[in-house]
């Protein structure tokens, strides 16, 4: 995590602005020894393009992110093989909704916060596209398909969006 700190204060120190070039961040991001698989990287790099313009990355998404996997990687450091070996087994897409439950509730306090951090749109839904890309960040190697079941289990209205009273079912003790 301080690595992925001292990326973010080079690139702000760098840019001195909202924006930074993608070539000038992609340097940084080497010379601090950030290393991402492909699909990894390529779903990082769709992040921090959001809201940016085209050939610059936005380094408020990449302050965002960086909290998320603050505190994932606390959550993490608590976690244990024994509670896992002692679980019952589920279907592979229970457990699946299972561990992004518990990722999301951990790194967010309400379904309100999550709202405001899938909605890239503004429009106080969650579109399909914006679900995946969260799901990805969340769960390592999460397919469309497995993205997409999620999604429809989880729109009620079958309108295609998802609201907070459908995202409750993730955050199920939020108020």
């Amino acid at each position: 995590m301080q690595t992925l700190n001292g990326l973010r204060y080079e690139c702000m120190r760098q840019a001195r602005a909202q924006f930074i070039n993608c070539s000038l961040f992609l340097k940084t991001q080497k010379t601090y020894g950030v290393c991402l698989k492909t699909a990894e990287a390529k779903d990082f790099c769709d992040m921090l393009s959001l809201g940016a313009p085209k050939g610059f990355f936005n380094l408020d998404q990449l302050t965002k992110v960086l909290q998320v996997v603050a505190k994932l990687q606390y959550q993490k450091s608590f976690e244990t093989e024994a509670q896992t070996a002692i679980e019952p087994k589920k279907s592979y897409l229970d457990r699946f909704i299972r561990i992004l439950q518990t990722k999301i509730s951990f790194a967010f306090g309400s379904t309100r916060e999550l709202i405001q951090w899938m909605d890239l749109s503004g429009t106080g839904t969650i579109k399909p596209e914006e679900f995946l890309l969260a799901v990805r960040f969340f769960v390592r190697g999460a397919t469309f398909s497995e993205s997409m079941l999620v999604f429809k289990q989880l729109d009620a209205t079958q309108d295609g969006f998802l609201d907070e009273k459908e995202l409750e079912k993730i955050i199920p003790d939020s108020k």
